[in-house]
């Protein structure tokens, strides 16, 4: 639904787009949480020993996309070379630090990071149980456990602790020992990490046998795909409604959201694509 979504919304803007899917059966990198994703991101852009998992061969396919339907290159295959030129040769970091120094955070975010990472008050370790191969991930349970620990909301109200979530995550397929480390948890405090550790052992699959090797997208979705049109979002004929979910009026959703900018910004997206002008 959502990857529909954002292909509509492009689409009703104008642009080219694709919603590239994955399977999510695993966390797509090695981090979980706002800070230390950020962490990922910098080591990523600075250092070529970390761009050797699964989620680099998921990024590198949004990349060649992506030159390919902004005009960039001719193919998806020239569109590789110029996004690792732009990656080796620095500029994308480069541009990345003119986006934080825009955004108002320091111009030496990328050569200073040590010194503006935000450590959590308690790390632990998760540990496998058992020895095997680990063959899945939930990663909705994941995901709702980082939301636990304090790095989503449940409410709009609710303070982000940007600490707080996993890193280290093992990747499926990785053979462990039982009491080997399969991720970090950062917490604000012992509790709350054993909490998220007693949810990471339910959504973490270990098993005998090593896992079937699968497709990294499972699916790709364009305007032209057959299952393009979203349910219950065509127009209605009354000016200033359209049917999203069960019928909820935009005024009605657009309150709820409450302190949700992203969710509010991104609801008012589908308002203009989808509701009559009038």
């Amino acid at each position: 639904m959502l990857a529909k979504t954002l292909v509509s919304i492009g689409q009703g803007a104008g642009l080219p787009i694709t919603a590239l899917l994955t399977d999510m059966n695993e966390v797509l990198g090695r981090t979980v949480g706002h800070a230390l994703e950020m962490g990922e991101v910098v080591a990523y852009l600075t250092t070529s020993q970390t761009r050797g998992r699964g989620c680099t061969r998921s990024r590198w396919r949004w990349r060649r996309k992506c030159c390919k339907l902004g005009g960039l290159c001719a193919s998806a295959d020239e569109g590789r070379k110029k996004a690792q030129s732009a990656l080796d040769g620095g500029r994308v970091a480069e541009i990345f630090s003119r986006m934080v120094s825009a955004l108002g955070g320091p111009r030496d975010y990328l050569e200073n990071y040590a010194r503006y990472r935000l450590p959590a008050k308690v790390i632990k370790p998760f540990r496998a149980v058992r020895a095997g191969t680990i063959t899945g991930m939930d990663a909705r349970a994941v995901g709702v456990a980082a939301i636990a620990l304090g790095g989503g909301r449940r409410t709009a109200s609710d303070v982000i602790d940007p600490t707080v979530g996993f890193s280290d995550f093992r990747p499926v397929g990785t053979r462990v020992e039982a009491g080997d480390v399969i991720a970090l948890v950062h917490a604000r405090n012992a509790m709350e990490a054993d909490a998220a550790i007693a949810e990471l052992q339910e959504a973490v699959r270990i098993s005998d046998d090593a896992p079937a090797l699968q497709p990294l997208i499972s699916a790709r979705i364009t305007a032209q795909t057959p299952e393009y049109a979203l349910d219950g979002l065509a127009p209605k004929t009354q000016p200033g409604h359209a049917a999203i979910g069960n019928d909820v009026e935009p005024d009605e959703l657009d309150r709820s959201m409450g302190g949700d900018l992203f969710g509010k910004a991104m609801f008012r997206c589908l308002r203009r694509a989808f509701v009559p002008a009038g």
